[in-house]
């Protein structure tokens, strides 16, 4: 496809992990890998409110060869590992998380590193840089786990959580593509939840026929999926339909797979909304590579 991903280094355990999934998920795919590092300083116009920036005494030249040194170092490695993939390395000066929505704008994916806290492995939490990505990013996203997660399953399984939506019907096709490139298993799951029923009521009809819904609701998905990609028939689809809170059942089938992908409910001009509250859940919890899809 010759298309781009992506990814953020900065030198961490955590970003280096991200590094080498990129690295496998470009060449997998046929495409250009771009190293990104963002390099922040003090901001000048602090003077006019009578702050010395003086005071911090930074090389900023000295900075940035620091910086275009981890940049190389980290294409190096990359080189070394996958000799055949087309690889570079840039760095900018700028807030991190705008330089890095800015730098990745027009790429196939834009990946970042979640952090471990405090050594808990089941709570990986996402820090301030990764959050505004998956905030402001015009580009689909994966956020790979601190917990390296190298493909060990024959086929390889990924898992896409789906309803009628929009954003779901996306996130099924760029699934059903990734599980095409990887020979993989493709799990569809579609959550249903039996809300509260008062007493009087036969629960057992009414649990039964929201079962019913949903059941012909995944069945209507995988159709309209089949219809609009020809080119994916190859594909080998799992549905499942479960009964839960759409996150809580994604992070537990999450356990079982190498990748999650997810849509995100972005709507209008507000950059806060822009990612769904399943997205949230998944992509904070989450000790699975996650990849929320967005148009565009």
């Amino acid at each position: 496809m010759n298309e781009t991903i992506a990814v953020a280094t900065d030198g961490s355990a955590a970003s280096n992990t991200a590094l080498r999934w990129a690295a496998r998920e470009a060449e997998i795919a046929g495409d250009r890998l771009l190293v990104m590092h963002a390099v922040e300083t003090p901001i000048p116009a602090y003077t006019g409110y009578g702050i010395d920036v003086g005071m911090y005494r930074l090389d900023v030249p000295a900075l940035l060869r620091a910086a275009r040194q981890l940049v190389d170092t980290a294409v190096a490695v990359v080189r070394a590992a996958h000799p055949t993939l087309d690889v570079d390395g840039v760095t900018e000066r700028g807030e991190t998380g705008r330089v890095l929505v800015d730098l990745a704008k027009g790429s196939r994916l834009l990946v970042v590193g979640a952090h471990q806290h405090r050594g808990v492995v089941s709570d990986a939490i996402l820090g301030s840089n990764a959050r505004y990505v998956l905030h402001h990013a015009t580009t689909s996203v994966a956020v790979i786990s601190p917990v390296e997660s190298v493909v060990e399953q024959n086929p390889m399984r990924i898992m896409v959580g789906v309803d009628r939506s929009p954003e779901a019907a996306l996130a099924l096709k760029w699934a059903a593509f990734e599980a095409q490139r990887w020979n993989a298993q493709l799990d569809v799951i579609h959550a249903w939840d039996y809300p509260y029923v008062p007493l009087g009521v036969a629960a057992h009809e009414t649990r039964s026929q929201i079962e019913s819904e949903a059941s012909h609701e995944l069945e209507q998905v995988i159709a309209a999926f089949r219809n609009a990609c020809p080119e994916l028939m190859d594909v080998r689809l799992n549905p499942q339909l479960v009964c839960g809170v759409t996150s809580a059942v994604l992070l537990d089938a999450a356990s079982r797979a190498d990748m999650v992908v997810v849509g995100t409910r972005g709507r209008g001009g507000f950059r806060s909304l822009l990612l769904g509250s399943v997205a949230q859940q998944v992509t904070h919890h989450s000790v699975t590579p996650v990849v929320v899809v967005r148009a565009g």
